[in-house]
C-alpha cells in the first residue's frame, strides 16, 4: 500500500524512478516481456471474439439483376414469361409460399385449416397484411383474384389449376376454398399472388390485359415498384424496386433491386462482364462454360422442365403408328443435344415425369449407333423403303413431317440436330420456327401443328394432369399431344387424391410406363437453371427450386451488408 498517496497503485513519479533504475539489459527484458503480454492479450481477445462474435445481416445495399426480355404482365394472374414471373414473384405475395426446403409455408395467411377429406381449406389472413398503397389485404382480394384466374376470357395460364374450385368469403380476414376432390399439391396453387381488388375490379375483362396497371403494379410482396425507366421508343429499360417496410413477413435486408432488360443473351452477357449488372440467368450452357472459364461463379440446378417432341396424330397419320414413333426416338442423339446445345448443363430423359416429382428408374445411356441400326430395322419392317434421294417412301408417299418450335436459339439448335438425326434413317423433317408469343397464340392454342418441339414446366401433380389428362386436349387445356388414354386418366386422378406415398409411387410408376408405351411424345432433355451471382450477395439458395422465378421466393433473406456482434446480443437486437 502506498502510504503517501493512499492508493494501491504506484504513482507516475514512482514508476518513472523505477524505470530509470533499470539497466539497459533490464530495460530490454522489460520491453520484451511487456510486448509479450500485449501480444498474448491480443491473441486471447481475438480467440474470444472468434468464439463469441457472430456475423449478422444488416439492412441496405442494392442488387442489379439482368434479364432477357421486357415485362408485359407484372400480374400473377397473367404472368407467363420468365421476366413477368420474376417481377410478380417479389411484387406480390400469396396465401402460402414455398420454403427454402421445398415445403409450403404461410405467407399472407397467418393460419389455415383443412377438412379431414382435404377438400375444404379455410385460410385466415394476417391482420397486418397490406398492399403497397397501404390498403389492407382482405378475403375479398383473394376471392377476386381466383375469380379472375377462372375467367375463360382472360386466358390465365393458371386456369387449369383452379377449375371447379369454389371460393367463399367468410369474413374480412377469412376465406374458404372448396375443391371438387382432394389433391395433395393443392397448397402449391395458393402461392399465386393476390391482386388488390379495389384497383382492378372496375375494369372489364377486355380492358384487363391492356391496362398499365400490369406494369405499375401494386401488390403486397416484399418489394414495391419505385421507378420505371423507358427508352425513347417506349420500351422499358429498367425497373427499380424498393423494399416494402410494411410487408407482413420478414422484412427484406437489401434496400433496392433493379431489373435491367436486354433483348438477347449477347447483350446480357456483355453487361455482366462490364459490371453493369450483378446477376444474370437464362443463358445458354455454352455461354456458362465460357464465363466459368473466365473465373465467374456459375450455379446450376435441375428444374422440373421436360423438353421433347409432342405429336399431333390429328394432323399427321404416321404418328398413330407406335413403331414409327419408336424409330424416331431411337434415332435422336439426346446426349449430343445436351452437350452441344446445353453445354452439358442438363440431362437426357425418356420419361414424362420430372425426377423432382418421381425419381423412377435411372436413365440408361443408349449407344447412338445401335439406336440408328434398330430404327432402320423398324422402318424396314414397316415397309418404308429408302429412296434414291435418301428419304424413305411407301405407297408413293415420303416419310416426312414438320416440327414447329419457338425462335429461342436453344430450341432451334436442338431441332436442327433432331432433323439431321432423322435424316440419317431416311425421315424428311420440315422445321417451322415461330416467335414465342405467336407460337402460343396461333399454333399451340388451336393445335395447328403436326409435331411440336417444346418444353413443359411440371412442378407438381396438377401440372401432370393438365398436360396428359384427356379432358385437357383442347384450349385452355395443356395436353399438347392431344393424348387420350382412360387408364392414364384414372392414374392421374388417383395421384391427385392419394395421400399415401407408397401408393402414389406405384401410380407414378404405372403412369410413366403407360405413357411411354403409347409414344405420344419423344422426351429428350431436361435443362438446368443457370444462375450467375455476385459474391457480395449472401444467402441465395436455389437448390430446391422448380421454376426460375422461385429463386426470388426468399429474396427478403438475401443480404449484402453485415456486422459482427456478441452472440448473447443477437436476440436482444
Amino acid at each position: 500500500m502506498n502510504q503517501n498517496s493512499g492508493s494501491f497503485f504506484p504513482s507516475k513519479k514512482q514508476l518513472g524512478k523505477a524505470i530509470h533504475a533499470f539497466s539497459y539489459k533490464e530495460m530490454f527484458l522489460f520491453i520484451i516481456l511487456l510486448l509479450g503480454v500485449l501480444v498474448s492479450a491480443f491473441l486471447i481477445l481475438d480467440k474470444i471474439n472468434e468464439k463469441y462474435l457472430i456475423e449478422r445481416p444488416l439492412a441496405g445495399g442494392k442488387i442489379t439483376e439482368g434479364v432477357i426480355g421486357s415485362p408485359r404482365f407484372i400480374n400473377p394472374v397473367l404472368a407467363s414469361s420468365n421476366t413477368d414471373r420474376d417481377l410478380s414473384e417479389i411484387v406480390f405475395s400469396g396465401l402460402m409460399k414455398k420454403s427454402i426446403s421445398g415445403e409450403m409455408e404461410l405467407d399472407l395467411a397467418e393460419s389455415y385449416e383443412a377438412s379431414g377429406d382435404k377438400t375444404t381449406y379455410t385460410f385466415t389472413i394476417r391482420e397486418n397484411a397490406t398492399f403497397h398503397d397501404n390498403t389492407k389485404v382482405t378475403s375479398e382480394d383473394v376471392l377476386f383474384t381466383i375469380t379472375q384466374i377462372q375467367d375463360g376470357k382472360l386466358k390465365s395460364p393458371y386456369q387449369a389449376g383452379w377449375q371447379s374450385v369454389s371460393v367463399t368469403k367468410i369474413d374480412e380476414r377469412t376465406v374458404q376454398i372448396k375443391l371438387p376432390s382432394s389433391y395433395t399439391s393443392f397448397l402449391e396453387n395458393t402461392s399465386i399472388g393476390i391482386l388488390p381488388s379495389h384497383i382492378w375490379k372496375e375494369l372489364d375483362t377486355d380492358d384487363f390485359t391492356f391496362s398499365d396497371r400490369n406494369l405499375y403494379a401494386i401488390g403486397s410482396g416484399p418489394y414495391k415498384i419505385s421507378n420505371i425507366d423507358k427508352k425513347k421508343n417506349g420500351l422499358i429499360e429498367s425497373i427499380t424496386l424498393k423494399s416494402f417496410k410494411d410487408y407482413s413477413g420478414p422484412k427484406a435486408f437489401v434496400d433496392k433491386i433493379e431489373f435491367i432488360f436486354y433483348k438477347n443473351e449477347e447483350d446480357l452477357v456483355k453487361a455482366f462482364k462490364k459490371n453493369k449488372v450483378d446477376q444474370i440467368n437464362a443463358i445458354s450452357g455454352q455461354q456458362a462454360k465460357i464465363l466459368q472459364s473466365e473465373g465467374h461463379a456459375v450455379t446450376n440446378v435441375s428444374l422440373s422442365r421436360i423438353f421433347g417432341i409432342f405429336f399431333n396424330g390429328n394432323k399427321q397419320e404416321i404418328f398413330r403408328n407406335k413403331n414409327i414413333v419408336k424409330a424416331f426416338d431411337l434415332s435422336i442423339n439426346k446426349q449430343e443435344i445436351v452437350e452441344t446445345v446445353l453445354g452439358g448443363y442438363g440431362q437426357t430423359i425418356s420419361s414424362p415425369i420430372p425426377k423432382k416429382i418421381y425419381e423412377g428408374e435411372p436413365e440408361v445411356p443408349t449407344d447412338h449407333a445401335l439406336g440408328l441400326a434398330e430404327a432402320k430395322a423398324i422402318l424396314d419392317r414397316e415397309g418404308w423403303v429408302m429412296g434414291t434421294d435418301g428419304f424413305r417412301v411407301k405407297a408413293g408417299q415420303t416419310l416426312k413431317f414438320s416440327i414447329s418450335t419457338g425462335d429461342a436459339p436453344e430450341l432451334q439448335k436442338a431441332v436442327e440436330i433432331i432433323k439431321n438425326n432423322l435424316k440419317e434413317v431416311g425421315v424428311l423433317v420440315e422445321v417451322k420456327v415461330f416467335e414465342i408469343g405467336n407460337l402460343n397464340q396461333s399454333v399451340i392454342r388451336p393445335r395447328e401443328y403436326e409435331s411440336l418441339f417444346f418444353g413443359q414446366i411440371i412442378s407438381n401433380e396438377s401440372d401432370l394432369f393438365a398436360f396428359w389428362h384427356s379432358s385437357q386436349r383442347n384450349d385452355p387445356g395443356l395436353n399438347i399431344a392431344s393424348y387420350t388414354n382412360s387408364k392414364v386418366d384414372g392414374l392421374l386422378e388417383r395421384i391427385l387424391s392419394s395421400q399415401n406415398e407408397e401408393e402414389r409411387s406405384r401410380y407414378f410408376k404405372d403412369l410413366e410406363a403407360e405413357i411411354k408405351k403409347d409414344y405420344p411424345a419423344v422426351f429428350i432433355y431436361s435443362p438446368d437453371f443457370i444462375y450467375l451471382t455476385d459474391k457480395k450477395v449472401q444467402n441465395i439458395q436455389v437448390n430446391k427450386i422448380t421454376l426460375p422465378s422461385e429463386r426470388l421466393n426468399h429474396i427478403n433473406d438475401w443480404y449484402i451488408r453485415t456486422e459482427k456482434v456478441w452472440n448473447f446480443l443477437k436476440e436482444q437486437n
